[in-house]
């Protein structure tokens, strides 16, 4: 039987093997050097922000988590887009394999989209994933079009 809830410090682990598996899903390989410095970054990432400004949804199965949905509080200077200046990134939605197409996910991101209600988020955003993308649909995300060109600078 499926158990749901959210992760906490004592969990930070398995959460730092799930992130890897995502990771290596989404991107394909991933170096050895990235790898590794990932996995040694990541315990201290959640150490500080878990249940702070990060919130680890999660499934587990005889007590081992099986399925993970991370939502990350961002605090944004109020503008009439986010009035509250409270918007949640949701990040690696991910179940592993031998779970997927059981409704695990969409059971995780009710709950997610349910906390952020509650938190009164002003939105919730992500970055959908071929995959994913009809499980947001379903949920009620929209495709955003914006204004504004997405730019980064990297070093």
């Amino acid at each position: 039987m499926l158990e749901y809830g959210r992760a906490n410090v004592r969990d930070i682990q398995e959460l730092t093997q799930l992130r890897l598996d995502y990771l290596k899903t989404d991107f394909g390989q991933i170096g050895a050097d990235t790898e590794q410095a990932i996995a040694a970054n990541l315990p201290s990432y959640f150490a500080e922000h878990i249940e702070k400004d990060v919130f680890v949804f999660v499934a587990r199965e005889n007590g081992r988590i099986i399925a993970t949905a991370l939502l990350v509080l961002v605090m944004k200077p109020c503008s009439p887009k986010f009035i509250r200046g409270r918007i949640g990134e949701v990040l690696s939605v991910y179940t592993l394999p031998a779970y997927r197409r059981k409704g695990i996910a969409t059971r995780l991101m009710e709950e997610l989209i349910a906390f952020s209600k509650e938190q009164e988020f002003d939105y919730l955003q992500l970055k959908a994933t071929e995959s994913g993308y009809p499980v947001y649909r379903k949920l009620g995300f929209q495709e955003s079009p914006e204004s504004y060109i997405l730019m980064r600078y990297m070093w």
